[in-house]
């Protein structure tokens, strides 16, 4: 496989360095010396004929190590350039230009600016920083019209904290930002804090190729409705800042999202293009491949270059460039060759969903299509008689080829699987080709005539038209896609094995190789459970749901109570974007018991969301009378899905494992005299073999001032979830002594109006040594008992 494909292995190999860099403590020094000495002991191996092999080895181990340490540096140079509060609201002062086109959304501007200059704590930072800004528009801002482009500006603001992972599995959005090499973040309130500095400077190469960007944009503008423009731009030049979110929804049901992106087919349209048109001229094919290259390259500037359309282009100059010199390229070559040039000039780029995308559809077509196609040719003859049955069946084919290598990676990201895009495909693949042709053809025309540029934008409205509306219906389709919440890494590689094995059935040596694998993997599964059940756990998970709380408890016979289930408004539901999407990656479609600690909506706001997604046995409430609308339309609903509803007070106990047991130690039983909710909080202690956590909900000192003369030593516990979120008004010091907690924990917002937790609070919760973790600072927060003692579990550190 690898022997005429030199650069498969070389980039195999690079790729695998890239990864294991998030795992290696090496130095990039320590890791040069190694390299060097690799290829000096590979040359003197060689030359004393002692052994190939060992040579090889060393040269390739040399390579993996150049991955690593290539991946090492970008990290540690992003880590010295990252941009993170040295203290909490830190001002600071940028001067530099808007290096991206802005993005606004009802009073809110968004854009990215390199820098000149950085001004905090009275130093002033010369280097060049990518920093991305949020500007709030006030009353009397106007809409931000003066933000253009290129535009040199100087920003008074206050730098964020870098973004980081909040919850396992969510998606990671300082990581991203890292991907796009944006090394910080500032938040600007109002245009009285920016100062621009004359017009935008257009003679810079970006500044000209944002130029004919727009230029090109405002053609398909004019002569088509927002909609359709917006769709038309996507499918052309991948831009899709204007394309609504239910289109992308429906792309994205579908399977066909990726049509919205430039990628091989649009290169490879560009190419035939150009290529077919200077050779109308009967130009040399030296000049034709020349120009051809240069065109390519221009468009793939003008469209981002994103890391699909830089691998078509790469590819398709290693095609043509083959053809001058009379050589076929072979495109696993081809291929390796472009991803080695990306990754190279960014190695961060292996972590890129787009390049995952985009090579492994690419990969999957070369391998499987004429595997596919060769069924296709086993067909009766007295089917090849319908028209066209032939060109809808390569369709087809093409289409599932690039899904079976597509879909580990959709499942991963996206947590679902298109179904319907095995058949969507074949209509959306060649409608939308023909859309970008003619839409090439309006801009080609432009200059020339606007009466054919408005006929062919009439003809490519109604493809569009028709196109928009049989994807919005195919998604509507029941079962058009599938939820896939835990495709890990091992489902992933096992899920290539089996494809790879069903296209390979008739070689015996593969056979073999692959049951053994399966027999494996099949025998880790399997001890992995005996393990869980040998070595029982409980768990306990805050997430970070922001200014709120949401717990999760998983006991040892694997029964599971969530309390409380975080905040709602209109821009954020806990439950569906957060709480949700948490249980389902960790395989959990029913909650033994739903605890509502009380009625306020920054613990119960998520609830309909929860029962809606999940099934629920058993909800606990305090009261069924106290508390507002939206608990009664929480209890409606889970009265609609056949869940029990059931009060509790204290004293009472929560029957749920044999091997541990969880006491109400609070409220009373009449709660009709309580005017705060927060004093009506259902107080939980869980006791675990000789481990405990005490949970309180929003109890505040008036609540704990009759918890702990009654309970006394029996408060003690190893971990406390602070009350009311840490506020001033809970945690008082008698409370705590009597807790005496290892640990606390405080489920807090990010920048909350509350000001959450109190500083005074945090003084009390330190006097007796107390280790504190809080949300905010660390996400999701995971402890682990075996009876004995509760141990937290350093999620992130697992993470490469």
């Amino acid at each position: 496989m690898f022997q005429n494909r030199p650069a498969l292995r070389l980039v195999l190999l690079f790729a695998a360095g890239i990864i294991l860099a998030g795992w290696c403590t090496l130095s990039p020094a320590f890791l040069f010396f190694l390299i060097v000495a690799a290829v000096v002991l590979s040359a003197v191996v060689f030359r004393r004929e002692a052994s190939h092999i060992a040579a090889g080895f060393l040269l390739q181990l040399s390579v993996v190590l150049l991955g690593m340490m290539l991946q090492i540096i970008q990290l540690k140079d992003f880590r010295i350039r990252e941009l993170d509060p040295r203290i909490a609201d830190e001002p600071v002062i940028l001067i530099g230009t808007i290096d991206t086109e802005p993005v606004r959304q009802e009073r809110r501007i968004s854009c990215i600016v390199r820098t000149e200059r950085i001004l905090r704590h009275g130093s002033i930072e010369s280097d060049s920083r990518t920093v991305m800004l949020l500007i709030r528009l006030e009353k009397n801002d106007g809409e931000g019209e003066e933000f253009e482009f290129g535009k040199r500006m100087e920003v008074h603001g206050i730098l964020e904290p870098f973004p980081f992972q909040r919850n396992p599995g969510e998606f990671d959005y300082g990581k991203y930002l890292a991907l796009n090499e944006i090394q910080g973040i500032v938040s600007v309130k109002g245009m009285v804090n920016i100062r621009f500095d004359g017009e935008a400077d257009g003679q810079t190469f970006r500044a000209l190729t944002y130029s004919v960007q727009k230029t090109l944009y405002r053609i398909i503008d004019r002569f088509h409705s927002p909609r359709h423009a917006s769709f038309l731009k996507g499918i052309i030049f991948g831009y899709r800042t204007d394309i609504p979110v239910d289109i992308k929804q429906s792309f994205m049901d579908t399977g066909t999202i990726h049509i919205l992106a430039v990628s091989g087919s649009n290169v490879a349209f560009v190419a035939f293009i150009l290529f077919s048109m200077l050779g109308f001229f009967r130009l040399p094919r030296r000049a034709v491949v020349a120009v051809t290259i240069l065109g390519l390259l221009s468009y793939m500037v003008i469209t981002g270059s994103s890391s699909s359309v830089i691998r078509a282009t790469i590819m398709a100059i290693v095609l043509l460039g083959g053809t001058l010199v009379e050589r076929k390229a072979e495109l696993y070559n081809s291929i390796s060759v472009a991803a080695l040039i990306l990754l190279c000039w960014n190695t961060n780029t292996i972590f890129d969903v787009g390049f995952q995308l985009s090579f492994a559809a690419v990969i999957s077509i070369v391998y499987f299509y004429p595997r596919l196609e060769l069924l296709i040719k086993k067909i009766p003859d007295r089917f090849e008689e319908i028209k066209g049955i032939d060109a809808v069946l390569k369709l087809f084919a093409v289409s599932l080829a690039a899904q079976l290598g597509t879909v580990p990676f959709t499942a991963y990201y996206f947590s679902r699987i298109s179904i319907i895009s095995l058949v969507a495909n074949i209509l959306v693949v060649p409608i939308s080709g023909l859309a970008t042709f003619i839409g090439a053809a309006e801009i080609l025309f432009y200059p020339l005539s606007s009466g054919i540029v408005q006929f062919y934008a009439t003809v490519n409205d109604f493809l569009v038209w028709f196109l928009l509306g049989f994807v919005r219906q195919a998604a509507s389709v029941p079962f058009a896609y599938v939820e896939a919440w835990r495709f890990t890494p091992v489902f992933i590689f096992g899920y290539y094995l089996l494809v790879i094995a069903l296209f390979n059935l008739n070689v015996p040596r593969l056979r073999a190789w692959m049951l053994i694998i399966v027999l494996l993997m099949s025998n880790s599964v399997l001890f992995a459970d005996i393990l869980s059940l040998t070595h029982p756990l409980c768990t306990a998970t805050i997430l970070d749901v922001g200014q709120g709380d949401a717990i999760l408890l998983e006991f040892p016979n694997k029964k599971r109570m969530l309390i409380d289930s975080g905040p709602v408004s209109r821009q954020f539901d806990a439950g569906e974007r957060t709480i949700v999407p948490f249980l389902k990656r960790q395989g959990i479609s029913k909650l033994d018991y739903f605890v509502i600690t009380h009625a306020h909506s920054d613990h119960l706001g998520g609830a309909e969301s929860v029962l809606k997604h999940l099934d629920v046995d058993t909800v606990i409430v305090s009261s069924l009378t106290v508390g507002g609308q939206q608990l009664r339309r929480v209890l409606h609903n889970a009265e609609l899905k056949h869940a029990g509803i059931r009060t509790v007070s204290i004293g009472d106990q929560i029957q749920i494992d044999s091997n541990a047991r969880v006491y109400v130690l609070h409220p009373d039983g009449d709660q009709s005299g309580v005017k705060n909710h927060n004093n009506s909080s259902v107080v939980l202690k869980v006791l675990y073999g000789n481990s405990s956590i005490l949970l309180t909900g929003d109890a505040e000192e008036r609540s704990e001032q009759k918890i702990t003369p009654r309970f006394g030593r029996f408060l003690s516990s190893i971990i406390l979830k602070a009350g009311h979120h840490g506020s001033i008004t809970s945690s008082g010091t008698e409370f705590l002594n009597a807790v005496h907690p290892h640990t606390i924990l405080i489920s807090v917002g990010i920048h909350n109006k509350f000001r959450h937790p109190s500083p005074s609070t945090l003084r009390r919760m330190t006097v007796d040594s107390a280790d504190i973790i809080r949300t905010d600072q660390s996400g999701a927060i995971i402890f682990v008992s075996d009876g004995m003692n509760w141990t937290q579990r350093r999620w992130k550190e697992a993470l490469p």
